[in-house]
C-alpha cells in the first residue's frame, strides 16, 4: 500500500507539472498572437516650397504602400497625415502623388517589423520648381587659384522671392546647339546663393563632385543650357533632375 501511494503521489506530480507546461505554452502562443496583430501606422508628409520653406496646408497627398501585389492607399488631410489601419508586417515601397510636387527621396521606404516602437513615419515633398535663370557669360575661376568651379552670370527670371538658402539648378554642356537635358556631353550642379543675387543678376557656381573634371580637353567652344533643379535638404544625396523652362542657349567660347 506504500508503494501504491507512492506511486499515486508521483503521478500526480508529474501530470501538475504537465498541467502547468500547457499553460504557460497556451499563455505563450497567446502572447505571440497578439504580437502578431498589425497595427495601425501613421504616415505623415509635408510640403516644402520651391524655396525651401515650409507650407502649412498638407492636405490632398495621395499615398501608396506597395509590398508585392498588396497596395493600400490614403489621403493625407491638412497636417499632413494618413493612417493605414492594421497594416500588415513588411517593408513597403512608398508612392507620394500631388501636381506640382516630388518626393523627397527618388525610392522612399516603409519598414513595418514586429514589435517596432515606431508607428509614425514622416516623410517630405518638394516643390518643383519654375524659376528660370538666362546666361550672359561664363568664366572659369573668379579669384587666383580657384579651380574648383565654374561661374556663370545671367539674370533670375519668374522667382516667388528669395530661396533659403540658395536656388538649385543643373547646367549642361555639348558640342552641339540643341544642348537639353536629354543631349548633353557633361553637367554640372548649380548653386545661386542668396549672397550673390543682386536684384534679378546673379552668380552660378557650377561643379560636379561626381566627374573630375570642370571642362573635358579638346572644346574650344560649347554650348550650355541651366535648368531648374528642385532644392534639397542633404548635400551629399544630390537630385539629377532638371524642371521646368531651360535657359536659352549659350555660346561658350572657352577662354585659352
Amino acid at each position: 500500500m506504500v508503494q501504491i501511494g507512492k506511486f499515486n503521489s508521483t503521478k500526480m506530480r508529474i501530470l501538475g507539472t504537465v498541467k502547468l507546461i500547457i499553460s504557460v505554452g497556451i499563455f505563450l502562443l497567446a502572447s505571440c498572437k497578439k504580437q502578431e496583430t498589425p497595427t495601425n501606422i501613421v504616415v505623415n508628409v509635408n510640403l516644402i516650397d520651391e524655396n525651401e520653406y515650409v507650407i502649412t496646408n498638407n492636405s490632398g497627398i495621395n499615398i501608396t504602400l506597395s509590398d508585392g501585389q498588396e497596395n493600400f492607399m490614403g489621403v493625407t488631410g491638412s497636417n499632413g497625415e494618413c493612417t493605414f489601419n492594421n497594416l500588415p508586417y513588411g517593408t513597403f515601397n512608398v508612392k507620394f502623388e500631388k501636381s506640382g510636387f516630388i518626393s523627397e527621396y527618388i525610392n522612399p521606404v516603409l519598414s513595418h517589423n514586429e514589435n517596432d516602437s515606431i508607428n509614425f513615419h514622416s516623410y517630405k515633398m518638394l516643390e518643383i520648381p519654375n524659376f528660370e535663370i538666362s546666361l550672359d557669360s561664363i568664366n572659369r575661376k573668379s579669384k587666383v587659384g580657384d579651380n574648383s568651379r565654374l561661374y556663370g552670370y545671367g539674370k533670375l527670371h519668374n522667382t516667388k522671392g528669395l530661396p533659403k538658402i540658395q536656388y538649385e539648378t543643373i547646367v549642361y554642356f555639348s558640342n552641339n546647339i540643341n544642348v537639353s537635358k536629354d543631349n548633353y556631353l557633361f553637367y554640372h550642379f548649380g548653386a545661386v546663393m542668396i549672397f550673390y543675387i543682386n536684384g534679378n543678376n546673379c552668380q552660378i557656381w557650377m561643379s560636379n563632385p561626381l566627374i573630375s573634371y570642370l571642362v573635358p580637353p579638346g572644346y574650344d567652344t560649347l554650348y550650355v543650357r541651366v535648368y531648374a533643379r528642385a532644392a534639397h535638404p542633404e548635400w551629399l544625396d544630390i537630385r539629377e533632375e532638371a524642371f521646368g523652362v531651360p535657359s536659352d542657349v549659350y555660346k561658350w567660347v572657352i577662354p585659352k
